[in-house]
């Protein structure tokens, strides 16, 4: 219920509180609105400040930012291992934005409307960035584009125009070396374990991770039992062995 002292952003943050409350399931979450950037926990979020008058845009971005949040609380679990093996942080940044596209593709599966709501949100940040005079590879993090592409193929949302660019400058790479692997991580969204395995197989794809074969083969070798050392026949036997 709206208070006398209450403004229209006021009435926003409680509405958006509530709904990454529903969202995440978690009903006696913190929420709170505050300088600086976000911070995420199991019990509190802390979301920018929000300007006194937003305009419709600003408050399409909040709501994605605030959906992305929700997502994460209801769909990751924090208690399985983010990674099976120590990863370089470019690639511990691809796998990261990866689960969080898992979940945003999840999300968007029960609400049809928090996608764009998402959508809207990385279109934002993808102004930030200056996404529009990206002239080659350099000038776009390749987390950034994974996230976009993420976003695209598994949660079936349109990459947003700011960012076609962007996402063009890397495609090659996308299609001819990565599509097979987002076809395989569609199918895993339900499953967050085998989502991250199958991501650390696309590093492998991207070399920002070795490949563990050589290393798995080792360890198998090892495991097997040592045959017994094979005993001389009677004719390889030395004078002093036959005695």
């Amino acid at each position: 219920m709206k208070t006398a002292d209450e403004t229209p952003t006021d009435i926003f943050k409680r509405a958006t509180a509530t709904t990454i409350k529903a969202i995440g399931h978690r009903a006696e979450l913190e929420v709170a609105f505050a300088p600086g950037g976000e911070s995420f926990s199991n019990d509190r979020i802390k979301l920018p400040e929000l300007a006194e008058h937003l305009s419709q845009e600003e408050m399409a971005c909040s709501r994605g930012r605030a959906d992305a949040a929700a997502v994460r609380l209801r769909y990751h679990d924090p208690t399985l291992p983010a990674s099976h093996r120590p990863l370089p942080p470019q690639a511990f940044a691809l796998l990261t934005v990866l689960e969080q596209a898992r979940c945003e593709a999840l999300g968007a599966q029960k609400l049809a409307g928090l996608g764009s709501n998402i959508g809207a949100y990385l279109e934002t940040q993808c102004q930030q960035k200056d996404f529009l005079s990206a002239k080659s590879q350099a000038d776009v993090p390749l987390s950034d584009v994974i996230h976009l592409v993420a976003h695209e193929r598994l949660g079936g949302q349109k990459i947003p125009p700011v960012a076609a660019k962007a996402v063009a400058l890397w495609r090659p790479v996308i299609e001819d070396r990565l599509a097979p692997h987002f076809i395989r991580l569609k199918n895993l969204l339900h499953d967050q374990q085998a989502f991250t395995a199958e991501v650390e197989d696309l590093l492998v794809t991207l070399n920002l991770v070795e490949k563990e074969a050589q290393e798995s083969q080792t360890a198998t070798d090892s495991d097997k039992p040592q045959d017994a050392p094979k005993q001389p026949t009677p004719d390889e036997q030395t004078d002093e062995q036959k005695q």
